[in-house]
């Protein structure tokens, strides 16, 4: 496995375990703000390992490309835990799943109205008669994010964590 791949699939590990953070401590205040910063820090560890490891100073199209990496496997690893998390749930459709995790959200959260619950009732209604629509757009919108918070880090983390020469565009993949 090179470097880069390494580099980037634990930048994905560090994002995707911090991603989840606000769901198992979720802090109504900043729990929304936490989850966007997190998106930003697959691609700044995975940029600061890859410049630790190799003691060299990335370009930041590299570093780009670190971060589509990061985001991508991201994106994958996330899913998977989204899965395992419903089969674990017990719940007997992903419909459900949706649902409570949406209504458990709205729980946590001290200063929501009936207003609110009953608009969250009415998402899930929505949800219900067009979980393919939400599931495609869903991931589409989870991978722009993903790969978008990753390039930004890694482009961070490649200006931050400079060690030495830059890496020959040959040698980078």
């Amino acid at each position: 496995m090179s470097q880069h791949t390494t580099s980037a699939l634990l930048g994905a590990v560090v994002m995707t375990a911090l991603s989840l953070l606000p769901r198992v401590l979720p802090i109504p205040a900043i729990s929304g703000c936490l989850g966007c910063l997190f998106l930003f820090s697959g691609g700044l560890f995975a940029a600061w390992h890859y410049t630790n490891a190799e003691r060299v100073t990335m370009r930041s199209g590299d570093a780009a490309r670190l971060g589509v990496q990061t985001g991508l496997i991201a994106f994958v690893l996330g899913a998977v835990l989204l899965l395992v998390m419903w089969l674990f749930a017990g719940t007997p459709d992903l419909t459900t799943f949706f649902a409570d995790q949406m209504q458990k959200g709205m729980a946590s959260n001290p200063q929501s109205s009936p207003e609110a619950t009953e608009m969250v009732d009415n998402i899930v209604g929505w949800i219900e008669s067009n979980l393919g629509l939400v599931i495609v757009l869903g991931s589409v919108f989870s991978i722009l994010f993903n790969v978008l918070g990753s390039v930004l880090g890694a482009i961070l983390g490649a200006a931050i964590f400079k060690k030495g020469g830059n890496v020959a565009a040959e040698d980078t993949y």
